[in-house]
C-alpha cells in the first residue's frame, strides 16, 4: 500500500474528529528555480532534477477527489520536518531557504483547510529529539491528539 492509499483509508481524527495531520521528516531545500523541494533518502544531493518540488507533493498527498470525500470541515495539516541543515557548502547549499518559500506554496496549492508547519522558520535548524526519535515539532500535535 502506497502513501496515498493509506491517507485514503484513513479517517480525521481529534477531539472533534476533524484532523487529519500528515508528517514528513526529510530534508528540504530549495532548487535552481527558487522551489522548495523535498529530497528523498538515497537521492542524488546534488542532482535537483531527482528532488520532490513540494508544490507536487501537497497535491499527491491531497488530490481534489481525496479532499472532495473529506467529511466537511476537515482542517489539514501538513507538519514539515526538513530543515536540518541551515547551510552545506559540500552540497553547494549556501543558505536554505526552504522554510522561506513555505507560504507561498500554500497560497498557490489552494486548499484553504490546510496549513503547514514547519519545525523551523526562516534562518533557523530544527533539532531532533533523542528521546522522542522524532522533532520536537511534533511532540505538541500529537499529545492534543490524545485528548
Amino acid at each position: 500500500m502506497n502513501l496515498r492509499d493509506r491517507l485514503a483509508a484513513t479517517r480525521p481524527g481529534g477531539p472533534k474528529k476533524n484532523v487529519m495531520i500528515v508528517y514528513l521528516s526529510l530534508h528540504g531545500a530549495v532548487d535552481a528555480a527558487g522551489e522548495p523541494c523535498l529530497i528523498p533518502p538515497g537521492t542524488p544531493p546534488l542532482d535537483s532534477r531527482q528532488w520532490l518540488p513540494l508544490e507536487k507533493v501537497i497535491h499527491y498527498l491531497f488530490p481534489k477527489e481525496f479532499l472532495a470525500n473529506l467529511p466537511k470541515k476537515t482542517l489539514l495539516l501538513l507538519a514539515l520536518d526538513t530543515c536540518r541543515m541551515d547551510e552545506n557548502w559540500r552540497l553547494g547549499l549556501l543558505y536554505n531557504g526552504f522554510a522561506d518559500r513555505l507560504e507561498e506554496v500554500r497560497r498557490r496549492v489552494d486548499i484553504p483547510e490546510l496549513a503547514i508547519l514547519n519545525s523551523t522558520s526562516p534562518g533557523q535548524i530544527g533539532w531532533t529529539s533523542p528521546e522522542k526519535l522524532h522533532a520536537r515539532i511534533i511532540h505538541g500535535p500529537l499529545l492534543s491528539l490524545r485528548r
